[in-house]
């Protein structure tokens, strides 16, 4: 006697002249189909490295699925304040006193020729004072501002703070109170030579979006600001145009502010430095507006996170996001990698890389969208993508129509989407992807094209969605192929044709086929769809409805290589002759087939055409059950 596997997993015992079958005791689909997955995310740390998982760090192990899949641990609250440090920023320390001066003077007139405030009175500001020269403030010097008054840096003006550590400048309201002056408004002035070092500026952000203001719409401006305290602004600490930037600035101090430390362009992110701190404001964030940007970037890991306003679309750069970052992405916001640009987005263990959003509802943003990128740079590694989905196929999505890109995914987690996790066209690549999460997805884990399936690796887990299943869409298959035993079933929809190329499908893998879907094998291709006596092969429908789908055709593939052994086909026979359907008029194919089970046809469980070619026993060593025309049929 022999066994095979009934429909309810259980083990049915066959006479010899019946076949063989998938021989197996007890294989149930659902709780066996699966590869351990020991290592899943990022090697099954117990908090973001890659992944996420609750408990003693163990994802699903074979015939298992996590049971908080979908949903963050409790345990994960990533905030960049933890693990990044910042120590000695800004021009003072807190409680630092200045040693004012008893002489005052009024500082009522603009300054349209060289001037310096020396730091032996203090300077009242009484109305605003528009600079078109070049204004140098002493070290030590005290400059205050009455209400609602501002100083302007025009164009043809400047500015030269340049305190030290040992007397740093103070620009201050003659009220404690934020919003009390309007701000320093370096307008349209270029100068080179614009500079607020070991300076603190404070109360201001009245009638400006900051204390320090710099540009405006359709004049550039610049100012490098170092080693100073911005600091109780009734908005922000600092606001830089987009038009206008920051170039070498770093060590600062954002506390205090009400709106928050920085307001600033996608295109100036990169002039934001790890080595200052922007913690303590009314809102911990630094906001960006986003914008078209090119050019090659580094954006450092701060202490708090971006706040991501619209549609940020790089091109023509690379984009190197530092370990540690945390991306807040506002409603409907993008991130998208378009011609010439790259993305390299590399975290650690302990500082993983967080695209997350503003509210933690699916499809809140839009996602990470690498359009037409094919550069072989392009990385996530241990970083979690959650909430997009949006207008975008999926929270990750690589590609368009008649655009290639290209993405490396390591030990990631995309969860939350309000589509799917991943969506690959069917032009593009994932190469050398591995170890990632897809979980918490509305439509499933993947969405990929036949032509992109192979990228797939079984040591990343796809269970825990809406739908657990990767969608696959029909097409022509050139490339050789390799489909992994991933943990939930691939479903097709349409025809998967292979030509030219060799495919091998994995033991354990899972292929659904919707109603009227079909895999065929034509000439030039080889191939082994092979599985073993523990993890067979199962070919079935959505629907367990005999002919739901055509069933696999090997029309003129006549490789002795083809094979196909310890596999289920059950439900085919739509449009094709049988589960199997061997050979056509005026083509010859060939497939040995062994050990495997036919069953629930719409027409025969085998067919073959008088002109091809199987193995002699292909009737005897198989199992054959409930097909519509018969169980194996040779013709001559």
């Amino acid at each position: 006697m022999s066994s095979h596997v009934d429909e309810d997993g259980e083990r049915v015992d066959v006479s010899e002249n019946e076949g063989s079958g998938v021989s197996s005791s007890g294989y149930d689909w659902k709780l066996n189909r699966r590869q351990t997955l020991a290592v899943i995310g990022a090697a099954g740390a117990s908090s973001l490295t890659g992944c996420l998982h609750d408990g003693d760090g163990e994802g699903p192990g074979r015939g298992e699925t996590s049971e908080d899949a979908g949903a963050p641990p409790a345990a994960f609250d990533y905030d960049p304040a933890d693990v990044i440090e910042v120590e000695n920023a800004g021009a003072v320390d807190e409680g630092y006193e200045f040693e004012r001066p008893d002489e005052e003077v009024e500082l009522n007139d603009d300054i349209d020729e060289a001037t310096t405030l020396s730091n032996d009175v203090v300077h009242v500001v009484t109305t605003d004072v528009t600079v078109t020269d070049s204004l140098t403030i002493d070290p030590g010097t005290i400059v205050e501002f009455q209400d609602g008054t501002e100083m302007e840096i025009d164009s043809g003006g400047e500015i030269i703070a340049d305190g030290t550590a040992d007397d740093p400048i103070l620009l201050t309201g003659t009220q404690e109170s934020p919003g009390w002056w309007d701000g320093l408004y370096i307008e349209d002035s270029d100068s080179l030579n614009n500079v607020l070092n070991y300076a603190v500026v404070e109360y201001g952000g009245g009638g400006h979006e900051a204390n320090v203001h710099v540009g405006r719409s359709r004049r550039e401006a610049r100012v490098t600001v170092t080693n100073c305290t911005l600091r109780h602004s009734d908005g922000y600490g600092l606001f830089v145009h987009r038009g206008s930037s920051f170039p070498d600035s770093e060590t600062n101090n954002y506390v205090g502010n009400d709106s928050g430390p920085v307001w600033t362009s996608v295109r100036n992110t990169h002039y934001l430095d790890g080595g200052s701190d922007y913690l303590g404001n009314g809102e911990d964030h630094v906001r960006i507006s986003g914008r078209s940007v090119s050019g090659d970037a580094t954006w450092d890991a701060l202490n708090v996170a971006y706040r991501m306003e619209g549609s940020t679309e790089y091109s023509d750069g690379e984009l190197e996001i530092g370990a540690g970052t945390l991306f807040l992405f506002h409603d409907d916001a993008d991130f998208e990698f378009d011609s010439g640009s790259s993305i390299v987005a590399e975290g650690t263990d302990e500082r993983p890389i967080v695209f997350s959003a503003t509210d933690n509802t699916p499809g809140w943003w839009n996602g990470i969208y690498v359009e037409d990128s094919a550069s072989a740079n392009n990385h996530l590694s241990k970083a979690l993508v959650e909430f997009g989905g949006g207008d975008n196929e999926a929270a990750v999505t690589v590609g368009r129509s008649r655009r290639d890109a290209s993405l490396r995914l390591t030990n990631c987690t995309v969860r939350h989407s309000d589509s799917y996790g991943l969506f690959v066209h069917r032009g593009s690549e994932l190469p050398d992807s591995a170890g990632n999460v897809y979980t918490g997805n509305e439509s499933g884990a993947a969405s990929v094209s036949a032509r992109t399936a192979h990228f797939l690796d079984d040591t990343s887990d796809y269970t825990g969605n809406e739908e657990d299943v990767v969608d696959v869409a029909g097409r022509s298959v050139e490339k050789d192929a390799s489909w992994d035993g991933i943990n939930v079933p691939y479903r097709i929809d349409g025809t998967v044709e292979f030509s030219d190329n060799e495919v091998v499908i994995e033991p354990g893998a899972e292929i659904l086929f919707r109603e009227g879907a079909g895999m065929e094998f034509d000439s030039g291709s080889i191939f082994q769809l092979e599985g073993t006596a523990d993890d067979p092969i199962l070919f079935t429908g959505t629907q367990h409805q005999p002919g739901w789908w055509d069933g696999i055709y090997v029309s003129d593939s006549y490789s002795r290589n083809n094979s196909i052994g310890n596999v289920v086909v059950e439900y085919g026979g739509g449009e094709r002759n049988g589960n199997l359907h061997v050979g056509r008029s005026r083509r010859e194919a060939f497939v040995s087939v062994a050990n495997s089970t036919f069953r629930h046809s719409g027409e025969w469980g085998v067919w073959v055409h008088g002109s091809s070619e199987t193995n002699e026993d292909v009737c005897d060593i198989n199992d054959f059950h409930d097909n519509a025309e018969g169980d194996c049929e040779i013709e001559d």
